[in-house]
């Protein structure tokens, strides 16, 4: 029943006892007699039953009980009524506005009075009460309960009697309810409303669930939910039958000596049949951990001598035994295990019928018919909208033809079979091995897809803005309502009795209009869920997580994409793991060229210039965890710098120091290199420990072996201490301090400050050294939003392209860089630019520019690529060449320009167009679909639109002449198509529909989701769009019998009339 076995008993005779109280003598029993209603606190055993019904609320008046009194009952709230009208009262004088005010209380008092006097003691509201009305009840002893649930209002009706009245009015004798007793109790510190009732057929009874938590009330409602199911089969049918599995062995073994008579194909059918009843026992047999094979075996042999009863049986100790199932009072309903078997047995010959005749079906001799099942068979997922769009267009052009003259869907299908066929031609062509479609481009444009239509635009299906009032959200669903309200229509296609068909079909497609107007006002009504809607939007209002949605893909596809993401996952994880890291550098000497060929006069000019290799950098690193708090990265670089070579290896273990530790917080690197900096074997510690939230603070130290030339190439030890601290001086600004003593002795010092959007990064460091070497650099770095270095649309590094380059070379790296800048003596300046551009995902582009007196001029060309660095050191000139520094700056730029905008962006452009033609293809029935959707609401909308454009014109107001949103193009062609289908759609309908007093307004949002509209560029994006600008809204219309134009797009919104859309006349 639940997981609170320990109070079965308690609640069977709790249900028992609720049932049997309102069980109905003539009639069936009706499961909604029996309501919950849970109260936190106390314990399940505290649970009791209250004949009527109880509602968690209070009352609204003074009187808190009724007896034996009539009940008036209203869907509608106890206030001032307003007029079906808007008008004006102008009042002038004080006297006029009492006169004004006492009539409202007159005519509320009269009504009051006149609901006391018909006898009414009690009155039930499903809206608010007004002040007035509460002062009438209480001065009259009326008893007032306000319900906000239409279901408690019916169901109240039901238990009493009474009819709600939509209106407040003189309820007559026969809308009157009787209600015995009616009270208002705490219980639990709860203030609950009690309607008592005595029996009679369809008299309510409430079980008051008591729990310590949630979780234990849920699970005993839903006990009692299954109890009193229970209950209602066994007032339909009191048979039982013993559980088990005893029936099922029962019926299997009686069908088997049935199937002993029979002869021929007949006995196997019969015998495979009652085979099937095993698979009861087998699974009671496995989730008892036994052996459904000896279990089955065993429960035979008992039936076949006789023990008819017997089933696989687990007593109340837990243990599991083959025994009679009637002696432990383990039973099934009778009509459940009748029904149960009853619908398999017809859902097996339904798919067995289907099956042959599948198998006896002539394909013929020309094998049309199965032609035309293999494309339906290929173009499953697009072929279904394109039917439905199909018989859709059919029938409304067709609806005064007789059927013999409407074409059949086979003949359809059929007659498409060589259009389509070249359809699938092109889509072959993306799969040509020369020039194959890149899957990336594919899927930039489904998350495209997917981040636009991640839901539809709520703001959009009413009209309003998203500032929005209550005010305006109530008048634009008011507004749409009389536009789409399905009793408008099906009053309306009443007498168009010579096709039912098509009234049926227009009254359902009034029902979807208006379920998507009347969801969008219910959430963006609700205060709390429209903050979550403008939040997250749709997302955030799943609450569940779970909710059941539409497969797109068959089995094989989802199969295979598991497995794709399985693998790229595992892909992911060892890339975690092993966190591989690569550098290649080559340097050029471009000196010949700008030193001396470019400097000696052209008749000296006899030796060509030759670029030399003067630098080669190999590096390499990788890391793996060991355990949760133990990893060790193993590094190595080799250098070959004018003709000189120099090898560093390395092994860094990382522990970290855990809470309980001696050393907790604490970071420890211990290390091991043979080659850094020049020097030979090497090992060293380094403790870095964070303090409070501001504060890190590291010590290391370190012992290497050298060579020491002034002592005649001796081998000495150099010891070597380093200590420093990272402070947090501001939110946005950090400062570092280092101090080295012995190996490399001197203090670094750099503050790093960033501005709150990140696009401004300012680096100040300076630096003393041993011998009074000092140095003091300056470096600010600047995000630009330059549409010329932007990456192109659909080359996949829109992410990240508003970060800093932090791209930075591995510790061990940049320690022997610093190492062998201390070993020059050189004491010079340099100034040097530097800019980062992504192209695709996980690529970058980066090229610096140094200037330098001493060192002359360098460019350095970079290519990162994940944990992959690609660079190119150009050394220009040694000296301060203005020459090299203008080729420098402009030839890398020049290069860039011409390769991005001749090579690189035609190549996006055409493979984004390739994209979109196969996206659309895809999307044909979709787009099909809604399609239907739209010309449906429009037709609804038709009506409207009319008897609006005959107002305008009779007043000379505003007429919609054409509008049609889409991909809109300059030469005014109002018909373009694609694969897909029209890349437009005609609003002239919906727009003349929402024209109200001669003005039009379409706040800025996704007017693919206005009514009447849908989106007909789904699958392309704005940059590769060839025929024209997608999503635009073009309208002609008349204003004062004046020709009007404009062209808007959907983020700007459109106002109309307006002046300056005046069509000037020539």
């Amino acid at each position: 029943m639940s997981k609170q076995v320990e109070l079965a008993d308690f609640l069977s005779d709790l249900i028992t006892k609720a049932c049997i109280s309102i069980l109905p003598q003539k009639s069936h029993f009706n499961v909604d007699n029996v309501r919950v209603l849970k109260l936190l606190g106390a314990g399940v055993s505290s649970s009791k039953i209250v004949r009527g019904m109880v509602f968690r609320r209070e009352t609204e008046g003074e009187v808190k009980e009724a007896k034996d009194c009539k009940i008036a009952i209203f869907s509608c709230p106890i206030d001032t009524l307003q007029t079906e009208t808007k008008g004006t009262v102008l009042l002038t004088t004080a006297d006029e506005l009492t006169q004004f005010s006492k009539g409202e209380e007159s005519l509320m008092e009269k009504h009051m009075k006149a609901i006391a006097d018909a006898g009414v003691r009690v009155i039930v509201s499903g809206g608010k009460v007004g002040e007035l009305a509460l002062h009438y009840a209480n001065k009259l002893g009326l008893m007032v309960v306000r319900l906000s649930s239409k279901f408690d209002i019916r169901r109240l009706c039901q238990a009493t009697g009474a009819v709600a009245l939509p209106r407040l009015t003189t309820p007559s004798p026969e809308e009157l309810g009787h209600v015995m007793h009616v009270r208002t109790d705490e219980i639990a510190d709860a203030n609950v409303v009690i309607f008592e009732q005595d029996a009679h057929e369809g008299s309510v009874v409430t079980i008051l669930v008591r729990g310590s938590t949630d979780n234990i009330m849920d699970d005993v409602e839903r006990a009692i939910d299954d109890g009193v199911n229970t209950f209602k089969c066994l007032t339909r049918s009191p048979k039982l039958v013993a559980g088990a599995g005893a029936t099922e062995i029962e019926l299997a073994r009686r069908l088997l000596e049935f199937a002993d008579t029979l002869t021929g194909l007949e006995q196997y059918a019969v015998r495979e049949f009652s085979r099937s009843f095993e698979v009861v026992v087998r699974a009671l047999a496995e989730n008892a951990g036994e052996k459904a094979t000896e279990i089955i075996a065993m429960l035979y042999a008992k039936h076949m001598s006789g023990q008819t009863h017997t089933g696989l049986v687990t007593k109340p100790g837990g243990e599991v035994e083959v025994n009679d199932a009637v002696k432990f009072n383990i039973l099934d309903l009778h009509m459940v295990k009748h029904w149960a078997i009853r619908f398999a047995t017809d859902a097996a010959c339904t798919v067995l019928r289907v099956d042959q005749e599948l198998s006896r079906l002539d394909l013929g001799d020309c094998g049309l018919f199965r032609m035309a099942f293999g494309w339906l068979h290929r173009n499953a997922s697009s072929s279904q909208g394109w039917v439905m769009n199909e018989s859709f267009m059919a029938n409304e052009g067709n609806r005064g033809s007789r059927p013999s003259d409407r074409p059949s869907q086979f003949t359809k299908y059929t007659d498409n079979l060589e259009v389509d066929r070249d359809d699938d031609d092109t889509e072959d062509l993306f799969d040509d091995a020369d020039d194959p479609l890149d899957p990336s481009f594919l899927q930039l444009l489904e998350e495209a897809d997917r981040s636009e239509s991640s839901g539809p635009d709520l703001y959009a299906v009413l009209g309003v803005e998203k500032t929005a009032t209550m005010t305006e959200l109530r008048a634009a669903y008011r507004r749409l309502s009389l536009l789409l309200h399905p009793d408008r229509h099906s009053k309306m296609d009443s007498s168009s009795e010579d096709n039912p068909a098509d009234a049926r079909r227009f009254s359902g497609d009034a029902d979807s209009a208006f379920n998507r107007v009347s969801t969008a006002y219910a959430i963006l009504s609700d205060p709390s869920k429209r903050r979550i809607y403008d939040a997250y939007g749709h997302d955030g209002l799943k609450i569940q997580g779970w909710e059941l949605t539409s497969c797109e893909k068959s089995a094989p596809e989802l199969r295979l994409e598991y497995l794709m993401l399985r693998q790229k996952a595992q892909s992911e994880k060892q890339l975690q793991l092993t966190q591989p890291a690569s550098e290649f550098s080559l340097g050029l000497d471009l000196t010949d060229l700008f030193d001396r060929y470019l400097m000696e006069s052209p008749a000296d000019r006899t030796i060509a210039p030759m670029p030399s290799i003067y630098q080669l950098y190999l590096a390499q690193s990788v890391t793996a965890g060991l355990t949760l708090r133990n990893a060790v990265s193993l590094a190595g670089q080799v250098t070959a710098h004018n003709g000189l070579g120099l090898g560093t290896w390395m092994l860094i273990w990382r522990h970290y120091c855990g809470k309980k530790s001696f050393l907790r917080y604490t970071t420890i690197d211990s290390e091991v290199s043979y080659g850094r900096g020049g020097r030979g074997l090497g090992i060293g510690v380094r403790f870095r420990r964070s303090f409070q939230d501001r504060y890190v603070g590291f010590f290391g130290m370190n012992l290497s072996s050298m060579l020491s030339k002034s002592r005649g190439l001796q081998l000495i030890l150099a010891p070597g201490l380093s200590t420093g601290m990272n402070v947090q001086l501001m939110p946005r600004a950090n400062a570092r301090l280092e101090w080295r003593w012995g190996l490399d002795p001197g203090l670094t010092s750099e503050v790093i400050w960033s501005s709150a959007d990140d696009k401004l990064l300012a680096r100040l460091s300076a630096s003393l050294g041993a011998g009074g070497r000092a140095g003091i650099g300056i470096r600010l770095e600047r995000v630009v939003s330059w549409s010329w270095l932007n990456p192109p649309r659909g080359s996949g590094a829109a992410t990240g392209e508003d970060e800093f380059y932090d791209k930075s070379r591995p510790d061990w790296a940049k320690t022997d860089d610093e190492d062998l800048a201390w070993t020059e003596s050189r004491k010079d300046g340099k100034i040097f630019g530097s800019f980062h551009v992504n192209t695709l995902d996980l690529i970058e582009l980066s090229g610096s520019l140094s200037f330098s007196i001493q060192r002359g001029v360098s460019v350095k060309l970079s290519v990162l690529r994940g944990n992959q660095t690609y660079s190119f050191p150009l050394r220009l000139s040694e000296q301060p060449n203005k020459v090299a520094l203008g080729y420098g700056f402009f030839v890398p730029v020049l290069v860039f320009a011409a390769i991005r905008s001749l090579i690189y962006e035609p190549y996006l452009k055409r493979q984004l167009q390739r994209a979109q033609l196969s996206r659309r293809m895809r999307l044909r029935g979709e787009l099909a679909r809604q399609r239907r959707e739209a010309v449906t609401t429009q037709a609804l909308m038709r009506h409207a639109a009319d008897r609006s454009r005959e107002v305008e014109e009779a007043v000379g107001g505003l007429v919609i002449v054409r509008a049609v949103y889409g991909c809109v193009s300059a030469d005014l062609d109002w018909t373009l198509a694609d694969a897909g289908g029209p890349l437009n759609v005609d609003v002239t309908i919906p727009l003349q529909a929402l024209v109200q007093d001669s003005h039009l307004r379409l706040p800025p949002g996704h007017w693919a989701d206005v009514q009447g509209f849908y989106d007909p560029c789904l699958g392309l994006i704005k940059s590769a769009s060839s025929n024209g600008v997608v999503r635009e809204l073009r309208v002609l219309y008349d204003f004062h019998r004046v020709a009007h134009e404009v062209t808007v797009c959907e983020n700007q919104g459109l106002a109309i009339p307006m002046a300056k859309h005046r069509i000037e006349q020539i």
